[in-house]
Formats: C-alpha cells, sequence, structure tokens
C-alpha cells in the first residue's frame, strides 16, 4: 500500500509539477515496487505512441532507487511495455541510461 510511503512521497508530490493532494494519489492507479528503505512508483501510459511505463515517483536510499529503476525496466520488459520514462533531474536520468527528450523550464511571475 502506498500509504507505507506516505513519508517520502508526500513532499515530492507536493513539489512536483502538477502536484495534487495525497488522497488523490492513493487513488491513481500505479505500480509500486519496494525495498526496505525505498520506493518506485510507476503507471501504465502512451508516450510517443507507444505503450510506456511512466515513472512518477522514486524516492529513498539512491543504491535501493537503483535496484528498483532495473526491477521497472525488468518488469516493462515482461509485460510488453515498449518504452520506460522518468520525469525528473537530469543527473538522475543521464545516471539511469535515459535520453533526454523534453526540458522543462519554470518561471516565477
Amino acid at each position: 500500500m502506498i500509504d507505507k510511503w506516505r513519508y517520502l512521497l508526500e513532499p515530492l508530490v507536493n513539489e512536483s509539477l502538477c502536484a495534487i493532494p495525497w488522497e488523490q494519489v492513493r487513488e491513481q492507479d500505479y505500480i509500486l515496487f519496494e525495498l526496505e528503505e525505498s520506493v518506485l512508483v510507476a503507471n501504465s501510459g502512451v508516450m510517443l505512441g507507444k505503450k510506456a511505463l511512466q515513472i512518477w515517483l522514486a524516492a529513498g536510499i539512491m543504491d535501493q532507487v537503483d535496484i528498483l529503476a532495473q526491477q521497472a525496466e525488468d518488469y516493462g520488459r515482461a509485460n510488453g511495455f515498449e518504452l520506460i520514462s522518468y520525469c525528473g533531474r537530469k543527473g538522475w536520468v543521464r545516471s539511469h541510461g535515459y535520453k533526454e527528450v523534453a526540458t522543462v523550464g519554470v518561471k516565477n511571475l
């Protein structure tokens, strides 16, 4: 259950580009990957016209998050996904072998 990880995930959701209340997080159709102190949350979608496993949130100890990212890739391959995507910090995206396809800029007014 995702509530176990609320203490790690809620701050990320609140700071994200599309912040939503925790109750809406709980209602999402998510795929959860878990280790002792880390979690990765993904969902199924379409990107670039292909079935995509979309990593939405990742939190915890980086070494464990690395393992979870690999588990998500393995899950995607085993379940007919053609792409896996992650929207996050450039360093994390690059270090996990993702191709950068967009940059998002935000400017306070």
